[in-house]
């Protein structure tokens, strides 16, 4: 928790205010859910476990469309409303402590690939159509 949080913080130093407030006000209602980043890198992931915030880049929203912008936002949207980070690092935590038990392992790669799945099937859901997923993956 205290390296997310380290993560996080170092994020924030690099935050886009405009941006931020703009894909906020558009897909969060207002809410401080979305943190759009000054970074080239194409990013997009939702972390914290506590109080989960999804992660943009500048680079990401640049390389991509609008309708490819608005699939990912919805994607990462699912992980948000399902407490996804918090879940997975449960899972992981219990994988690793109980490393004697195969099983937990092999269940947290599935848990992740299935939480993807189900992400990637709501954004395709709020779009009518599964067109913009993966074109620049």
């Amino acid at each position: 928790m205290l390296l997310s949080d380290r993560a996080f913080r170092s994020l924030e130093a690099v935050k886009n205010e405009r941006l931020t407030r703009e894909f906020n006000m558009k897909y969060a209602g207002g809410l401080s859910h979305i943190m759009v980043v000054e970074q080239e890198r194409p990013m997009a992931f939702t972390m914290n476990l506590l109080k989960p915030r999804i992660i943009l880049s500048t680079g990401l929203i640049r390389l991509l469309d609008n309708r490819e912008l608005e699939a990912v936002i919805y994607h990462e949207m699912y992980h948000l409303k399902h407490g996804d980070p918090l879940k997975t690092f449960l899972m992981s935590l219990c994988a690793s402590v109980m490393w004697y038990i195969p099983l937990l392992k092999w269940l947290h790669q599935k848990y992740k690939i299935v939480r993807e799945v189900l992400a990637d099937h709501y954004a395709m859901s709020r779009q009518g159509s599964a067109a913009e997923l993966g074109t620049h993956c």
